[in-house]
């Protein structure tokens, strides 16, 4: 079907753009599996949240959530009070403050303040998958470049194995030759992983694509929003309630996600939960005469997007589906390390001895060993960290950029001395004691009692503690 020319060339294109691209976007699936679960994760580094509230929101939590907007409000700030979910069952009053939505955190039923303690928690994670954690919009664009580049790797991949396609698929010879092995398993995970990979490029590169392809020049450095006016008279946790089961009248129960209040209005957005397109449809209530109105969204090209979100997002996925999505966003990370490593297996005698092939195997040693030590390292902070410190959210990703700035000096040190084994053998070791660290961090920073405790925590132990068990057994393998 395809000569044997062209394959060679897509060989090559499948090599070097796979490589390059690669090097972004292990850190992009890392990142993104990871915001599969960042509202569990963002409770799991939060240990005064170990046990579940009351369902039932009373007029007691919706009284303390609006004292706390008032504060937001007075501080300039633009509040939004967050509304239990089946993910999340308290209630969140948050303000953007340039990165994440931080803010307290509040018994929907008894009205108690649970914790102050602000944390970017998982969220922090889904900055760093589309942005990198760097200013609007610069972060964005070397993802969706990446996220192209992805499908162009693809189809050369597919290309490549046309022809083999079944048999390679169908073979896996674990105890053959190491380049070998690595590349069998490469063809199987990326052969499973087509459509999933195909999809989330093809969605997660449409969402922003007018960064990319502007239709028309525009100013890409947004506006900063001026800060929204307090209504001129209070609001009672009364009103708020019969405005909310109104909302539900039209969205359904427990169908709306969060409440925005300014000046002229509130506003009641329907959750993204509730169904797999993402819109802002909103129920409005106008002050002070108290009218409300539906604002949807129109039957056009934005709804087109806000599908496409939603099947990139899976906001509306419940936990079945979304461990799909956490471990096809694991397994494409595997996948892409597999073919970092088998590139750098297939050039090692003879190019081994180059500065640019040393400073290619400490990149993706970066990318495959140190950034699993700063993310065990990010979650480990949120619970050492003094209680109450000022600024912890800043000092949290502090030291996930640390951790992960040391640990690749490390390797690239030892890679240089041309120490590379030992260098991927440290990196791994120290994975191992990390992750076992996390269960003993929680057990020993957490009210470790079995009523109404939630299962977030173990469950991340369980996850940190195996990634931890794989690290050692790979690290032992790599001594033998």
């Amino acid at each position: 079907m395809f000569s044997d020319t062209l394959r060679q060339r897509m060989g090559w294109l499948h090599a070097w753009v796979g490589f390059i691209a690669g090097l972004l976007l292990v850190v992009i699936f890392s990142c993104g599996a990871l915001t599969s679960f960042d509202t569990e994760i963002t409770r799991w580094m939060q240990p005064e949240l170990a046990h579940d509230p009351s369902p039932n929101m009373t007029e007691a939590g919706i009284n303390t959530a609006m004292n706390e907007v008032a504060q937001m409000q007075a501080q300039n700030f633009i509040p939004l009070i967050i509304l239990p979910s089946l993910r999340d069952p308290f209630l969140r009053v948050v303000h953007y403050d340039g990165t994440s939505f931080i803010g307290p955190v509040i018994d929907p039923a008894s009205g108690e303040l649970r914790t102050r303690h602000v944390t970017y928690g998982g969220t922090f994670f889904y900055v760093f998958h589309h942005g990198l954690f760097l200013p609007k919009p610069w972060g964005s664009i070397p993802t969706e470049i990446a996220a192209l580049m992805l499908l162009v790797t693809l189809g050369a991949g597919v290309i490549i194995q046309l022809k083999r396609l079944l048999p390679d698929f169908l073979l896996f010879r674990r105890q053959g030759p190491l380049l070998r092995s690595w590349t069998d398993a490469h063809i199987l995970i990326g052969v499973l992983l087509i459509p999933f990979m195909a999809m989330m490029a093809y969605t997660g590169a449409s969402i922003h694509a007018t960064r990319l392809f502007p239709a028309m020049p525009h100013n890409m450095a947004r506006e900063a929003k001026k800060p929204a006016m307090p209504p001129e008279a209070p609001l009672k946790a009364s009103e708020i309630s019969r405005l909310l089961r109104q909302a539900e009248g039209v969205f359904g129960k427990g169908q709306v996600g969060f409440i925005t209040f300014t000046q002229n209005d509130i506003r009641y957005f329907r959750s993204d939960m509730a169904c797999s397109v993402i819109t802002r449809d909103a129920f409005v209530a106008s002050l002070p005469s108290g009218e409300t109105r539906l604002e949807r969204h129109k039957a056009d090209i934005t709804n087109v997007k806000g599908w496409l979100a939603g099947l990139h997002y899976a906001r509306w996925a419940r936990y079945p589906f979304r461990f799909l999505y956490f471990t096809g966003g694991l397994a494409g990370s595997w996948m892409m390390s597999a073919g970092l490593v088998i590139f750098l297996m297939k050039r090692r005698s003879a190019h081994g001895h180059r500065f640019s092939f040393k400073l290619g195997e400490a990149a993706t040693l970066s990318v495959t060993t140190a950034l699993p030590l700063a993310m065990l390292a990010y979650l480990a902070a949120s619970r050492v960290l003094p209680e109450g410190m000022v600024d912890q959210c800043h000092v949290e990703p502090a030291t996930f950029f640390s951790i992960w700035i040391l640990a690749s000096a490390a390797a690239s040190l030892d890679i240089s001395r041309g120490r590379y084994l030992t260098a991927w053998r440290r990196q791994l070791l120290a994975i191992a004691v990390a992750g076992m660290i996390i269960p003993v961090l929680d057990f020993s920073t957490r009210d470790v009692t079995w009523h109404d405790a939630s299962l977030i925590y173990p469950v991340i132990d369980f996850i940190a503690a195996m990634l931890g068990i794989l690290a050692l057994c790979s690290a032992r393998r790599l001594k033998s």
